[in-house]
């Protein structure tokens, strides 16, 4: 946990930071990235969440394969603004899944996960840039992305393959900042393939950082 492999951010958080945040507000996430001008290749990055219970079962995921989560009354729970699959030089593309905590809440959720995937193509370190965040909006038909809006805003770095940045825990109504990334597999990374990961990695950390 040295702090010197923290993720650049536009606020400073040590790992561990607990963050109190308003259920008043939609949460949305955003992922966006670069390759670079000469890179060769296509590189496919997803913005998911995974939602677990209290006792860390799934509860269903928000992601490039299953774009809106419902629950049993079929009202949106969570919604990804589309999968991108490249994002060519110099414009780069951008994905946003947008979480209703009160219908979270109801439909048994206790965690969500935010999940940053190298699909396929380069590392993190390699792209141009590449930065993700959220954002707390006060009107889910607003404008897609509100700088005045903006919260939090990191940078992806490194190799790795999985990046989990943060978990928001609804029943304590709190953001638990992690900032920690998992070697995952070379492609084909997504919430799915990272479920063992996220179960292990994520309430262990927060068991850890919680005894201070």
């Amino acid at each position: 946990f040295n702090e010197r492999t923290a993720s650049r951010a536009a606020v400073a958080l040590t790992r561990g930071s607990v963050v109190k945040v308003p259920r008043d507000r939609v949460v949305r996430m955003f992922l966006h990235w670069c390759e670079p001008e000469k890179g060769g290749y296509r590189t496919d990055i997803d913005l998911s969440v995974g939602f677990y219970s209290r006792g860390w079962q799934e509860r269903g995921v928000c992601s490039y394969y299953n774009l809106k989560l419902l629950d049993s009354r079929g009202l949106t729970v969570a919604v990804s603004g589309g999968d991108k699959t490249s994002a060519p030089f110099p414009d780069g593309s951008s994905e946003l899944i947008d979480l209703d905590w009160g219908l979270a809440r109801a439909h048994g959720i206790r965690y969500a996960v935010m999940v940053v995937n190298n699909y396929a193509g380069m590392p993190f370190s390699q792209l141009d840039r590449g930065f993700a965040g959220l954002m707390l909006c006060s009107d889910a038909m607003g404008p897609h992305f509100d700088p005045r809006a903006v919260e939090l805003k990191f940078d992806l770095q490194g190799e790795n393959g999985i990046f989990l940045p943060l978990v928001f825990d609804l029943e304590e109504q709190v953001l638990h900042w992690l900032d920690v990334y998992s070697a995952g597999e070379l492609i084909f990374n997504n919430v799915a393939t990272s479920t063992r990961a996220i179960t292990r990695i994520c309430p262990t950390l927060i068991d850890y950082f919680a005894t201070g």
